[in-house]
């Protein structure tokens, strides 16, 4: 996991993970804030996903013959499962080893990612994540704590109306979660709007994914 996971406090947490802050709240749960530069956030989380990319692929050109095998064998395995669910064969060593080193330096930038690849796939948790609008807010709720390793990830997509359907493709990355034991709800800071809601798990030590989660969209005002 990230180095600087938020401790559990009671019914909620604090602290700093990354470019994220944690403040609990006097009336209880907890305010999550996205740290970004500048006036454009969007510009500031690209540069984090390229500088991690970056960095994945000078790690992929250090992998020996027998890791490089290992990961083209573990691709094979990915596009017999792509086959079987009727979706584009598209995995190969390379974009397999870029994807979960990626998302392992997103959570802990400090992280040494895995050289070799996943020995059992990883299913996701069974926290249950609800997600409300509020004003000026997107509240999650993890009715139960994430299994240790495992955070939740948040995505939002912004829609244009009620009647928008959201682009699988368009959610944008709103904070990885470890919520604590007994479970936590998290507010994260948006313009009113409507909403896509969208959430997953990620294995932190692999950077390993659970399948996208959709909920209802919610409005806020």
């Amino acid at each position: 996991m990230a180095k600087a996971v938020p401790s559990v406090l009671g019914s909620g947490y604090s602290g700093s993970s990354g470019s994220v802050t944690f403040v609990r709240r006097r009336s209880g749960g907890t305010l999550l804030r996205v740290h970004t530069s500048g006036s454009d956030p969007a510009t500031e989380r690209q540069r984090t996903v390229r500088d991690a990319m970056a960095r994945a692929n000078a790690l992929f050109r250090t992998l020996d013959r027998d890791e490089l095998l290992a990961w083209k064998r573990y691709a094979s395995r990915l596009r017999d499962f792509q086959w079987s669910e009727g979706r584009p064969q598209t995995a190969t060593g390379v974009n397999a080893f870029r994807a979960l080193a990626c998302k392992a330096l997103l959570v802990d930038p400090q992280a040494d990612p895995p050289r070799t690849p996943p020995s059992v796939p990883f299913l996701g948790d069974a926290v249950a994540v609800s997600a409300t609008g509020g004003s000026g807010e997107v509240v999650f709720r993890g009715q139960s704590g994430n299994a240790e390793g495992v955070l939740t990830e948040l995505l939002l997509q912004k829609l244009s109306t009620a009647a928008t359907d959201p682009v699988r493709e368009k959610y944008r990355h709103n904070g990885f979660i470890p919520f604590p034991s007994g479970g936590a709800s998290v507010s994260v800071p948006v313009v009113k709007g409507w909403y896509a809601i969208a959430y997953r798990f990620v294995l932190a030590s692999t950077g390993q994914m659970s399948a996208l989660a959709e909920l209802e969209p919610v409005q806020v005002g």
